[in-house]
């Protein structure tokens, strides 16, 4: 990455600092105010310890009518076995008894040199071993394709042990397998393997295996965890800009204290100048960095540290933190919409796959860490259970999006809950903010130019769309943070050998025409505003500002505008 780049935002970042810090002191002395409104009009302490016991309750009777699964008593076994490619190999298993160990290996063509109980303090190296949301779209698509290709449950789960690069995932596909002879189902088999696969998962394939569509789900669920970590991989790009320059600009103001004022102490010294206050405080914090830096990073380490110990292990400041983060300047919009697509796309995919309400509430309060997102999914618990509707609980709420509460109520009132939840769910994934033109600098390289930026789109860091009626000769690019230009020319020259020429365009806004009958070269436009296309030739707009979709809206009855989202 070119150094300069850095640099150049990094000097500016500080020369901006001061209006900044003013400007962002004044919205968070007004967020920490708006703090004394929402105690002031959310329940006493006393009222929700009840309410979170009443949940609980409501929870525990339901568990009651549900027959709960038997888990029989597992033991350890170590064992020493010849594969079938006359490699000897150890390795451990757990199972009801030594018999059936020594029965499972040999079913699965692995010659028994020895096998005996694990000791006490024989422990697997090999820890962890839970799927992340990639790992989990490639096994769901994977497992998918075998069963459609008509290989059996259990061959399909040995084929992905196999393939399996990381030993700890091989060795969650074999107990799988193992439970699957025994006769249990894949839902059972998923459970079994305490925390490595997420209870939506479970329970979205123990309603397929009612219904007898699992590959249907299997392959929903594949496309949810593959939005799901677009989208988390978008969140990180939005943040990874604002985060580099902070630090950079951090290492420049440490670098002027520790370096540069030293100089000027001992020029004042050696003139015996008058100081004044502000300078003196100023020098003796770069004396206090440079002499005393050892107490300083003890002192980081142990906020840093007790502040991870609080916040994972005491509800209260988790609670209280996360309210505050939801009120910060620009880091409000990117965790609350966060919160409700992750809210909205797994209630969709539980509802659309004949999950019950009450059943998916209870699937959420489990999976989401916002401590704010559970009191509403609790209250909507409680509400459910008193035969009100699930809008209830989101009315008024400052944590929920007013649009997000309207798609709720109309998908109550149409009875379409599930499809308004998918719609909400696109209308709040992170959108392009910023739009540059891109070309390459020699056309001879047009193939090496269409797979490179193909291939950085599919990892989420980028959107490519295309001017309306044009061919792809230009692109638009569209990105969340303007530093992913800067990676997406570098990733071109020296992974691609690619030279590119970009053209920085000023919309900030984009939006889809959902009128299939609208004629794009009818369309009454502002001056200011670009018709483009994505690579399916859906249209789509852009606009320098708000104002702008105002405008057009005004001047093209009928024309449907909505929110940019992955589809």
């Amino acid at each position: 990455m070119q150094p300069f780049i850095y640099v150049y935002h990094a000097v500016m970042y500080v020369f901006s600092l001061p209006s900044k810090i003013l400007s962002y002191s004044y919205k968070g002395f007004l967020a920490f105010l708006s703090l004394f409104k929402l105690e002031k009009s959310t329940k006493s302490s006393d009222e929700e310890k009840q309410e979170a016991a009443e949940v609980k309750k409501l929870m525990e009777a339901r568990k009651e009518n549900v027959e709960p699964i038997k888990d029989e008593p597992l033991f350890s076994f170590r064992y020493k076995a010849k594969g079938v490619n006359g490699k000897v190999f150890n390795g451990t298993m757990e199972g009801n008894s030594l018999s059936d160990v020594r029965e499972f290996l040999k079913n699965e063509g692995y010659e028994i040199i020895s096998i005996e109980s694990r000791k006490s303090y024989d422990i697997d190296i090999n820890i962890g071993g839970k799927f992340g949301a990639a790992d989990l779209s490639f096994t769901l698509t994977q497992l998918s394709t075998y069963i459609k290709a008509g290989i059996s449950l259990i061959d399909s789960v040995r084929i992905l042990e196999k393939q399996a690069e990381k030993p700890e995932h091989r060795k969650v596909y074999q107990k799988m397998v193992y439970e699957l002879l025994k006769g249990e189902s894949l839902s059972t088999a998923m459970q079994r393997q305490q925390d490595k696969f997420p209870k939506l998962l479970i329970n979205m394939v123990k309603t397929s295996e009612l219904t007898g569509d699992l590959t249907s789900v299997l392959d929903d669920m594949a496309d949810y965890y593959t939005s799901k970590e677009e989208t988390r991989k978008t969140m990180i790009s939005a943040m990874t800009y604002p985060v580099i320059v902070l630090l950079i600009a951090v290492c420049v103001v440490i670098f002027i204290l520790t370096t540069i004022v030293p100089k000027f102490v001992d020029m004042y010294s050696a003139n015996d100048a008058e100081i004044p206050a502000l300078t003196q405080m100023v020098m003796s914090i770069s004396n206090f960095l440079t002499h005393q830096y050892v107490i300083l990073i003890a002192i980081i380490v142990v906020i840093v540290g007790s502040f991870i110990f609080l916040y994972k292990h005491v509800q209260a400041f988790r609670r209280t933190v996360q309210i505050i983060m939801m009120h910060v300047p620009v880091m409000d919009k990117i965790i609350i919409y966060n919160e409700v697509y992750n809210f909205t796309k797994t209630f969709a995919s539980l509802l659309n796959h004949g999950v019950f309400i009450t059943d998916s509430m209870e699937i959420l309060a489990k999976i989401t860490n916002n401590e704010i997102y559970k009191e509403l999914i609790n209250k909507t618990i409680i509400n459910l259970n008193k035969g009100a509707n699930i809008s209830e609980s989101f009315k008024g709420s400052w944590a929920f999006p007013v649009a997000a509460y309207e798609m709720i109520v109309t998908g109550e009132s149409t009875g379409q809950l599930g499809l308004m939840m998918e719609k909400v769910a696109n209308y709040y994934q992170f959108a392009p903010e910023h739009f540059a033109r891109v070309r390459q600098v020699d056309t001879m390289k047009r193939k090496q130019f269409m797979k490179g930026m193909q291939q950085i789109a599919q990892e989420g860091a980028i959107q490519i769309f295309q001017e309306y009626n044009m061919g792809m000769e230009e692109v638009i690019v569209g990105v969340v943070g303007v530093l992913q230009f800067d990676v997406l020319k570098y990733r071109l020259e020296n992974e691609y050998n690619v030279e590119i020429r970009m053209d920085n365009l000023p919309y900030e806004h984009i939006r889809w025409i959902e009128n299939e009958e609208i004629d794009m070269d009818k369309l009454v436009g502002t001056s200011d505003m670009k018709k483009i296309q994505d690579l399916k030739g859906r249209p789509l707009l852009l606009f320098v500002n708000a104002w702008s979709v105002g405008m057009v809206l005004d001047r093209n009855e009928g024309l449907v505008l909505s929110e940019f989202g992955r589809e």
